[in-house]
Order: C-alpha cells, then structure tokens, then sequence
C-alpha cells in the first residue's frame, strides 16, 4: 500500500493499478505450496496465485506500474540467473542444476512449461495483451498442480506444479475487440480486472525509498516461503 501510493504520488497514475499490480507481485513471491485451507475438513486447498489485467489508454501508465510493482521479481530473478550460470559453467546440458526463474515475459505455454519444469514454486507470469494458443492449458495454469508434456518434437516431462501468477495490460479498445473473439470457457473471468483512470498532476514527492522496501519487503516474502 505504501508502495502504491508513493508511486501514484510521484506520477500521478492512478493508485488502483499500483495496489492490484503489488498484490499479484506478492503471490507470485510466495511458494505455491504454501497453500490456504479453504475447508480444513477436506481436501480443498488453494495457493496465493492470482490473474489481473490493467485496463487503461496508452498514457494513464500501465506499463510503469506493472514495472514498479515487478522490478523486485525481475531483479531477483537476474540475480538466481547469474548464481546459476556461474555455478554450471563448462557443464554438458544433462549436467546442469535445473534452471532457475522467478518471472518471464515470454508467456507461451511451451516456454513455461520448460521454466516450470524445474521451479516447482510458480512463477509470475507478464503478458501484454497478445493472444494465446492452448486455451485449455492456460485454464490449467490457473489451478496449479502436476501436468504432463507431451510433445512430438521436445519429448515427454511431468510439470510438478503448473501455475504462475499472471499479470496483463491492454486498451479499452484492444479488449472490447478481443472480446467479441472469446469462447465463453471462463479464461477471462480469471482475471481480476483494473480500469485505471486518467493520469493527474504528480505532487512531485520522490517514491525512491517507498519502491526501496517494496524490494526489501517482496525479497524478504520471497526467501520466507
């Protein structure tokens, strides 16, 4: 919330997208095995994994706010990347630790399956409004939980957890055009929606350090779980 408003202060964008870009940067921090007894008497479990989509012109600042609420997850993941390719230098494929990843961008479902493979933990997952193939799997990915591959080309694997915390941005017009293009299987419905207003006049404060312990904050959930 403090990072949210600091943000929205210093650039006048509107505070909703900040807060719901935060909240889903935050699940996304959190291992999806850490998981939310709906009913303790059963066996209905659900993990911190959610969908949302900003909604707003080409200025009123999405793709700003989706960066400063996922920074923290980009620089994290930079960072394991590093550790990684250090560590398995000079190594033959088959050899190597499984690779490490906290957040793509490239959110086919062929490249998540292979980021998936190895990080049990979910990852967040940015798309910016393009279209998506494989409707079924990304139904799938909501859920989370085992899935298996089967591809002829890249072989057969098991996906120990298929999940990712799912973050998108388009138009008012781009998503009343795609809309009229949607089965009606509930991928959209997903999605928890955020029509960001127009941009105000910023007060001109700086939100260094408020987005300074947004990192801290969403590295310290991350290493917690």
């Amino acid at each position: 919330g403090r990072m949210a408003e600091a943000f929205s202060a210093a650039t006048g964008f509107d505070l909703s997208g900040g807060i719901v870009a935060a909240t889903v940067a935050a699940a996304a921090a959190i291992d999806d095995r850490y998981r939310l007894a709906v009913r303790p008497g059963s066996d209905w479990f659900e993990s911190a994994r959610l969908w949302a989509v900003l909604i707003g012109k080409p200025s009123d600042g999405k793709s700003p706010t989706l960066r400063a609420a996922t920074d923290p997850l980009k620089h994290l993941h930079s960072e394991l990347f590093a550790k990684w390719s250090q560590a398995n230098a000079g190594f033959k494929e088959e050899e190597q630790e499984p690779k490490p990843a906290v957040f793509t961008n490239d959110a086919t479902t062929e490249a998540l399956a292979d980021r998936l493979r190895d990080n049990p933990r979910g990852i967040d997952a940015y798309r910016d409004g393009a279209g998506a193939r494989n409707r079924g799997e990304w139904l799938q990915l909501y859920d989370g939980g085992p899935h298996q591959v089967d591809r002829v080309k890249r072989g057969s694997f098991l996906v120990p957890n298929w999940g990712a915390s799912v973050l998108a941005a388009c138009t008012p017009a781009g998503l009343r055009d795609q809309l009229k293009k949607l089965p009606d299987d509930g991928l959209i419905h997903r999605f928890i929606p955020c029509i960001m207003s127009a941009p105000v006049s910023p007060d001109r404060q700086s939100a260094h350090d408020a987005l300074r312990e947004w990192e801290r904050r969403l590295r310290g959930l991350f290493e917690a779980t």
